[in-house]
């Protein structure tokens, strides 16, 4: 939680291939333009298997990935109340 009410402005990026396909390069390099703008970025992460994560991995300083169902427990549990106008979302 601390996570988020630190955050002005966070970014979630949604990979459908997995966020280390080759295929998602440009989405990695979008992700880390934005924290370096000041955003906290999630990228989430569609595949089961792929990324060998379990819920959440911290990337960089503010850069994260998710799995799809941990971004659930995280819309649900912190962002319900959080101010619409910080958040953005990248699909």
């Amino acid at each position: 939680k601390p996570l988020f009410e630190e955050s002005e402005k966070i970014m979630f990026i949604f990979s459908s291939r997995g966020w280390k396909s080759k295929h998602s390069s440009f989405l990695r390099g979008m992700a880390k333009d934005f924290e370096q703008n000041g955003y906290t970025v999630f990228i989430v992460s569609r595949p089961l298997f792929r990324d060998g994560i379990n819920s959440a991995e911290k990337i960089e300083e503010r850069l994260w990935v998710v799995k799809l169902s941990y971004f659930y427990i995280l819309k649900r549990r912190f962002l319900k109340n959080y101010e619409a106008s910080k958040l953005t979302y990248i699909s």
